[in-house]
């Protein structure tokens, strides 16, 4: 939602975030959010800096320092290693958030990603199908989903699922 309020609110909210870590130095959830407005600005293209993405694997790093156990943490690091184009690594922080809980839904849609950035597409859509199946509510996991089917070449299936996709953030 933040994203779609444009650059200016993520830079409100980095601030906000910056201002809360001043104040409290451990306070784990803040790198997290942190790094996922760090990601979306640079997926978004929506700063000119680039250490962008670099910002967003400190703050992840130091979210998995504070709570290894946390899935969420190992989420962030896999999505930023996954910009840096790293997929080993993106891979192992992600096959540790699903080993960490098994039913967030998100875990198996990066790693789907990942699947598909390596040329293993063809191993990704039961993970893309099970990310939708845990979280049917969450519209950007059939992002996702059609994009794999798209490079499997299930192309009615990627069309109707990117439709549905289109619906929810037209």
């Amino acid at each position: 939602q933040i994203v779609g309020q444009g650059t200016g609110r993520l830079e409100e909210a980095i601030a906000a975030y910056k201002q809360l870590l001043v104040r409290n130095p451990n306070f784990l959830y803040a790198y997290l959010n942190l790094a996922f407005v760090y990601l979306a600005q640079w997926g978004f293209q929506l700063s000119p800096d680039p250490q962008t993405l670099g910002r967003a694997l400190e703050a992840a790093q130091r979210g998995v320092a504070l709570n290894d156990s946390l899935p969420m943490a190992h989420i962030a690091l896999g999505y930023v290693y996954l910009g840096q184009k790293q997929y080993a690594q993106a891979r192992a922080e992600t096959e540790r958030a699903i080993a960490l809980n098994p039913t967030y839904a998100d875990s198996y849609a990066i790693l789907a990603a990942i699947l598909n950035a390596v040329g293993k597409s063809e191993e990704a859509p039961g993970l893309a199908e099970q990310a939708v199946r845990l979280d049917s509510s969450n519209p950007w996991l059939l992002n996702e989903l059609g994009r794999t089917y798209s490079l499997t070449g299930r192309y009615e299936e990627a069309i109707a699922t990117l439709k549905k996709f289109i619906l929810a953030y037209p």
